[in-house]
């Protein structure tokens, strides 16, 4: 009878520590791995090479902020519905932190211990890392680098689950940040699209390490990784602060997904939006809905004045866009041209080429003789 009941204990507890080393923690997504695993049952042998060695006791080894926090982890073998006992190895943490009424609203499932759920052990490790993850972030208040993660937090571009803060005691403050990418604008499976960006800054000067980023396997699969790194290797240099830089990446990432995987509409967006970038204060008019079309109203260094209007096919970039030029003291027919373009060329190169083009075309124009309206 004894024998069968160590038996069934031995099973509850197995049965929760192998859902606990199921699951993925923190913003990586990676799982916890044990170590040092013992009993403490009498006459129960050591054998860690037995996938079903049982152990109550055993060190937890769990993933944050791209290192690992290593907890003890004791569970009772004569008794698995009592809780079990921890020990977080943060003595600043578990005495000037964490009080009785701390842990019964932030770990419920250790005050609510259930041994025959097979989830209890899991969530109550989730629950401590969520509690830990505050904590690092009312210390970082307290350091001069929490402004920079106060702005990035406020800028919308990631949200405290998506941010992970650890403060060393070797003089470095860690943060682990997920960037989703918006893939709305491209033709792309559902799946996780998104930057792991880790950064280290020291104190007391609060300065930005050359960051470590890292692509889910999705984003992997649609990213010209090449031209995306060519892209970041000076974006810490240029960032004014975390937010900045979290905002480059971002954008760098979105404009080096394939090309064949963004939406024909995204296509003919960018290259408008870049035309506005040169010639926002003289546009008249632009297709905010299908970028089809947009004018603008340009004038040369002599005066002249005409209207340019810009058409791009549906099919674009494989058709190259149309201009027109119609001058403003005229009622003459339009003459539609093109300008000189590759599709293997950026937007900003391409709206460039075509400017200095039509700078000539304007002359000509200017020089056409005009009849007045």
């Amino acid at each position: 009878m004894e024998n069968m009941i160590r038996l069934d204990t031995q099973q509850t507890l197995q049965s929760l520590t192998r859902e606990l080393l199921k699951h993925n923690f923190g913003i990586a997504g990676e799982k916890a791995t044990i170590s040092d695993v013992r009993s403490g049952l009498p006459g129960v042998e050591r054998n860690e090479s037995c996938a079903d060695f049982f152990g109550d006791r055993f060190q937890l080894s769990v993933p944050y902020a791209g290192q690992r926090l290593n907890w003890d982890i004791v569970l009772d073998p004569s008794s698995p519905d009592n809780p079990p006992d921890f020990d977080l190895n943060d003595d600043a943490f578990t005495n000037n932190y964490i009080t009785v009424d701390c842990l019964e609203q932030a770990v419920p499932s250790l005050f609510n211990w259930q041994a025959d759920d097979r989830n209890a052990l899991k969530n109550v490790v989730s629950e401590l890392l969520q509690l830990y993850k505050k904590y690092q972030v009312e210390e970082l208040k307290e350091l001069p680098n929490y402004t920079n993660y106060k702005n990035a937090m406020e800028s919308g571009l990631v949200t405290a689950e998506d941010a992970e803060v650890l403060i060393e005691s070797t003089g470095y403050t860690t943060f682990l940040f997920r960037l989703p990418l918006d893939m709305s604008d491209f033709e792309v499976q559902d799946g996780d699209y998104a930057i792991h960006v880790s950064l280290d800054f020291s104190r007391p000067t609060a300065r930005m390490s050359k960051p470590k980023l890292q692509m889910t396997p999705a984003l992997l699969d649609v990213m010209n990784t090449k031209q995306f790194y060519q892209k970041h290797e000076n974006t810490c240099s240029e960032s004014s602060d975390l937010a900045d830089y979290l905002r480059r990446v971002l954008y760098k990432a979105a404009t080096s997904i394939l090309h064949h995987k963004v939406k024909p509409v995204t296509k003919r967006k960018r290259f408008v939006f870049e035309f506005l970038n040169f010639r926002g204060t003289s546009v008249l008019e632009f297709d905010a809905i299908e970028f089809l079309h947009a004018s603008f109203l340009l004038d040369d260094s002599k005066g002249f004045v005409c209207i340019l209007k810009l058409t791009l096919a549906d099919n674009f970039p494989i058709t190259p866009p149309v201009y027109a030029l119609r001058s403003v003291y005229n009622a003459d027919p339009v003459d539609s041209f093109r300008v000189p373009f590759q599709m293997c060329w950026d937007n900003r190169s391409a709206v460039k080429k075509a400017l200095q083009f039509i700078e000539n075309e304007i002359e000509q124009l200017r020089n056409k003789p005009q009849i007045v309206i």
